[in-house]
């Protein structure tokens, strides 16, 4: 092996250490990408579907935290982020924390950040955390005086049914996929049940 050889090597190697740190050594299967991309999609449709006819269409909300809990969902469903508990319980705790900021302390900076915050730690003491529902906590207090005047019927309606209905999709599209068995509890029973 010549010395050039080592260093190509070595360069290689140094590299590889740095995609590895950066998060971006190991990649998805194509089929996988557009599996995800698909539910994803059809998710956030249902939910502004089934929030439309649900609310009217003059009235629909959609929290938009619901695009990031769609990419966790079907990205990746294994997670424990991902999970009913984090997603459903995450999402309407966050809310609840937001709105209490906003109808105390209005829709400042210290509000923004005080709903953001207590939503984390309550979602960590409830084994609920889902990073998306930090946004859903956020939004209740900069979320413009549509959201505001929802109040407290902001976790409701929009939140938890939005929340329900990506549960929903998330159940329907991955259950039929051997690989996503989505909760993960259920990929646990149909191993036990089909050794």
């Amino acid at each position: 092996m010549t010395s050039k050889d080592s260093n190509t090597n070595s360069d290689l190697s140094i590299f590889k250490r740095i995609m590895d740190w950066l998060g971006l050594g190991k990649r998805t299967q194509l089929p996988e990408r557009w599996t995800a991309a698909l539910g994803a999609l059809l998710a956030v449709l249902a939910v502004f579907l089934a929030s439309g006819w649900a609310l009217g269409e003059e009235n629909l909300v959609v929290a938009t935290s619901m695009g990031s809990s769609a990419v966790l969902l079907f990205s990746t469903p294994h997670s424990p982020l991902s999970q009913p508990w984090p997603l459903v319980g995450g999402h309407v705790l966050a809310a609840t924390v937001g709105v209490a900021c906003a109808s105390f302390l209005g829709t400042g900076l210290l509000s923004a950040g005080l709903a953001v915050g207590v939503a984390v730690l309550v979602m960590q003491w409830t084994r609920s955390t889902h990073p998306p529902a930090g946004a859903t906590a956020l939004a209740a207090v900069i979320g413009g005086d549509a959201v505001t005047a929802l109040g407290l019927s902001f976790v409701l309606k929009p939140v938890l049914l939005n929340a329900i209905l990506l549960l929903i999709s998330g159940l329907v599209f991955n259950w039929p996929r051997r690989s996503h068995r989505y909760p993960v509890g259920a990929a646990d029973t149909v191993n036990r049940d089909n050794p």
